[in-house]
This record gives structure tokens, C-alpha cells and sequence, in this order.
């Protein structure tokens, strides 16, 4: 018994250490649970901010090739506008040559008849 007293004296400073020591590093790990949840709740936001930065990227990128098809057709049209513009010109005098060969229409009428029945389907006896 004497033995076990004198342990235990020897002991008793080391074990109320140890209790100090725990409680310590019980509050310590408390401490580390509270940063650790708070560093998942960043990572967590980094998360979706880099989620949300390639999805704009990738919109950037459609809109950059709908802005680039958009100047490519708009190119054609101004091209093609360029050219009908060319054609109104040529329409407009095939317009007035037609107006001033409008009274020569009865009589060609008449000769391409005629042409027609002479060297048409018919036998000579029925022309």
C-alpha cells in the first residue's frame, strides 16, 4: 500500500497535467473543427465561383462566334444588296427598251404565228 501511495503521489502532478493537457487540446480540436468548416465553406465557394466562370466563358465563347457569324453575314448582305443595286440599273434599261418596243408587239404577235403554223406539226396541205 505504502508503494502504491508513493506512485500515486509521484504520478498525481503528471496525471493533473495530462487532464490540463486534454481539456486543451479538447478545446484546440473544438477550435480546429470550427476552421475546418469553415475552410470546406470556402473551398465550397471557390467551387462555384470556378462553376460559374466557365460557364460565362463558355457563353463569351458562343457569343464571340454568333457576333463573328453575324459580321459574316452581314458582309454577304451588303454584298448582295451591292449586286442587286448593279441589277436595278440593268433592270431599268431592259424596262425602258421593253416600253419603246410596246407598240411593235401586234404586229411580232403575227409574224410568230405565222411562223409557228408555216413550220409547225402541219402537213403543207392543211398550212
Amino acid at each position: 500500500m505504502y508503494d502504491f501511495n508513493t506512485v500515486f503521489k509521484e504520478t498525481q502532478p503528471l496525471r493533473d497535467k495530462l487532464a490540463e493537457q486534454e481539456k486543451i487540446l479538447s478545446e484546440k480540436m473544438a477550435e480546429l473543427a470550427v476552421k475546418k468548416k469553415a475552410l470546406q465553406d470556402v473551398n465550397d465557394k471557390i467551387a462555384h465561383l470556378e462553376a460559374t466562370y466557365r460557364a460565362k466563358l463558355a457563353e463569351k465563347e458562343k457569343l464571340e462566334n454568333d457576333i463573328k457569324m453575324c459580321e459574316l453575314k452581314l458582309d454577304r448582305a451588303q454584298k448582295l444588296t451591292g449586286g442587286l443595286s448593279d441589277e436595278k440599273v440593268r433592270w431599268g434599261h431592259d424596262v425602258g427598251v421593253l416600253q419603246s418596243r410596246e407598240p411593235l408587239i401586234l404586229g411580232d404577235s403575227i409574224i410568230g404565228a405565222g411562223m409557228v403554223a408555216y413550220s409547225g406539226p402541219f402537213t403543207a396541205q392543211y398550212r
